[in-house]
């Protein structure tokens, strides 16, 4: 069983080049998890009670949970807030103390510690050094298809 497991999905519309194929349509997403079996939870992402609520509230259920957070790409930066052609571009140096107090806005939180941490007492398995070669692309592909692709042959070899 996975029941301890949580997932926390950013869904904000936009991808690195544009708009998400289902944008805003949360339910589409939820759907998916609830059909292989998991919570589901959506949150306002910008919103850290509501976040830290369903992590609590994730304990309780006997399936992993997945903590749907709606959020807009670069809120609290009016120039960036929402719009496409920013991801992983930085704030100008003039701009970031601005942009750090309206993102700060209602972010406070009281988070308590533990009262005990639990240390698993997992069997400790052997590594072993695997000899993967890259491979030999015959036309440019994506990041996220090279390690798709890279996990596939991992699978393959690794007997575990």
């Amino acid at each position: 069983k996975l029941k301890n497991l949580v997932a926390i999905v950013d869904c904000n519309e936009l991808g690195q080049t544009g708009a998400t194929a289902h944008g805003q349509n949360i339910e589409v997403y939820a759907d998916r998890f609830r059909a292989f079996g998991w919570h589901t939870d959506i949150v306002d992402g910008h919103n850290i009670n509501e976040i830290l609520n369903a992590l609590s509230a994730a304990k309780n259920f006997e399936q992993p949970s997945v903590i749907l957070a709606r959020t807009i790409k670069g809120k609290g930066l009016l120039e960036v807030e929402g719009k496409n052609g920013f991801h992983g571009k930085t704030i100008a140096p003039e701009k970031v103390e601005a942009a750090i107090l309206e993102i700060s806005k209602g972010m406070e939180a009281e988070l308590e510690a533990p009262a005990k941490i639990v240390v698993s007492n997992r069997k400790k398995t052997e590594s072993k050094c695997i000899n993967l070669q890259a491979p030999d692309f015959d036309r440019n592909i994506s990041t996220r298809e090279a390690f798709g692709l890279s996990l596939a042959r991992l699978g393959k070899i690794n007997d575990k």
